[in-house]
């Protein structure tokens, strides 16, 4: 196995985590996991850029470039990801709260129509 094999299975592996990472069950809280996988992400497209894969013949060194890009739209998916799910959350969040809201608001006219009529 050669230096190239070896960084290519790194890559690969890199973009498998992007894919295990966003659907684990509430990944959104799990903040830590999500920034070193964007943190691997950046680093295998500078490293891509600067490098590349070793054993990739001149003409086809584009092909550095190309997964170089592939691992931009992976940041750029992610982030896009995070926001979207936040946002949902957020959505529930203020759906429970305004839930309780009508509760208690439903509850103190209760109670004051209980007060009014005892007076």
């Amino acid at each position: 196995m050669t230096l190239g094999d070896i960084v290519l299975f790194a890559v690969i592996g890199v973009l498998a985590g992007n894919y295990v990472v966003t659907r684990l069950p509430r990944w959104e809280e799990r903040m830590w996991l999500f920034w070193l996988q964007q943190g691997l992400n950046f680093g295998v497209l500078l490293f891509l850029v600067i490098e590349g894969i070793p054993d990739i013949p001149g003409p086809f060194g584009i092909f550095n470039y190309v997964f170089a890009l592939l691992f931009m739209m992976r940041v750029i998916q992610n982030n896009t990801r995070l926001t979207r799910a936040r946002q949902e959350a957020r959505e529930v969040k203020s759906d429970v709260v305004d839930e309780k809201k009508a509760a208690l608001a439903a509850a103190l006219a209760r109670g004051e129509a209980r007060v009014a009529g005892e007076e």
